[in-house]
């Protein structure tokens, strides 16, 4: 595989997590906190958040700035890497047939 193409695969990644993380996480801040259960997009949501809120909370402990920080960067982080691999798996197994 041509590595000019692995960074378009990156930027492309890259780009739609961050499409992605901008709607996961306007949900997420916009769920109400008095409410005693959560409608089913924002369920999801809560549980698409779950991983890279998990790190949050290895990571960063607390509750400051930093922790809203470090969840939209691990978020980002994350699913940059999901989208990558799922748009990489196709090119790799091209070459190996």
């Amino acid at each position: 595989m041509k590595p000019a193409r692995q960074l378009w695969c990156v930027a492309i990644a890259f780009l739609i997590s961050i499409a992605l993380n901008g709607v996961l996480l306007t949900v997420d801040f916009s769920i109400d906190p008095r409410k005693a259960s959560l409608s089913r997009i924002e369920d999801v949501v809560v549980r698409l958040l779950k991983p890279a809120e998990a790190l949050t909370m290895w990571l960063v402990p607390g509750h400051s700035g930093a922790q809203l920080l470090a969840l939209g960067l691990f978020s980002l982080l994350i699913y940059a890497a999901a989208t990558w691999l799922l748009i990489s798996l196709p090119i790799w197994w091209r070459h190996r047939i």
